[in-house]
């Protein structure tokens, strides 16, 4: 009794040993095609890496897409106030190195394109100048909201599948200021910008879109709508021919404009 005993367990771990040897071999071999974490994270810092060929298999792919959208919400990225103050080179020796390996050797095109907004470089001059106190300078910078869009590589394009139309949403920590870059039904890009509060009726907001190749800014008047805050719209143009300005992605910067 004891010997098929010995058996039947002996049976047993060899048939779960060869279970899981299966299933490890058709794990690999299901994920033969999927990307690298180091190779997702350099992606989602540089979208123009992409292959033709990795932008097929994780767009159909639950386990990458679900490792990309790890890496776009945990990577940490500088703060507005960093940017300037490594536009100004007032960075500290630690600070500097950390941002050389965030922008120059990752490659962080998010980062890279927001260096290139007018309305930050224009803080960094009146700072400079000894025009803007420390305070105000924060202020103006905290209030800020920022995003980075990508655009998928169907848009633009005469795919066979139709996409549908392109939207991408930015709000402020605190839910005041917020935007909505969008394809309308007749083909322009729309910059819908909300604030919720009434009193702020009357005030510029500034929008920035950042891209590789362009910079696009457009200053809106927020509208009353009552108890639910302030409104303005902005039409860009044409979303083709304003993609084709950008480039794959684009950084969006909104401020009020004081």
């Amino acid at each position: 009794m004891d010997d098929k005993k010995i058996d039947l367990e002996q049976e047993l771990k060899a048939s779960y040993d060869l279970n899981i040897k299966e299933l490890e071999k058709q794990y690999l071999q299901e994920r033969k095609n999927c990307l690298l974490p180091s190779r997702a994270r350099e992606l989602v810092l540089n979208p123009s890496l992409w292959k033709k060929e990795e932008r097929k298999h994780a767009d159909n792919c639950p386990h990458c897409t679900s490792m990309l959208k790890i890496f776009e919400s945990q990577i940490e990225h500088p703060s507005l106030l960093i940017l300037l103050l490594w536009i100004l080179k007032r960075l500290k020796p630690n600070e500097c190195l950390a941002m050389e390996y965030h922008v120059e050797e990752s490659n962080c095109q998010r980062c890279k394109h927001l260096l290139q907004s007018p309305w930050l470089r224009s803080i960094a001059s009146l700072f400079q100048k000894g025009k803007g106190t420390k305070k105000y300078v924060q202020e103006r910078l905290s209030n800020a909201v920022v995003g980075y869009m990508q655009f998928p590589a169907t848009v633009g394009t005469f795919a066979s599948k139709k996409s549908k139309p392109f939207q991408y949403r930015a709000m402020h920590t605190d839910k005041i200021l917020s935007v909505v870059i969008r394809e309308s039904d007749e083909g322009e890009m729309i910059g819908d910008v909300r604030c919720s509060k009434e009193k702020c009726a009357g005030k510029k907001v500034r929008v920035e879109i950042l891209g590789k190749k362009k910079q696009i800014e457009a200053e809106v008047v927020l509208k009353s709508i009552g108890e639910q805050g302030c409104v303005a719209k902005y039409s860009f143009g044409s979303f083709y021919k304003v993609l084709s300005q950008l480039g794959k992605d684009a950084a969006v910067l909104v401020s009020f404009v004081e």
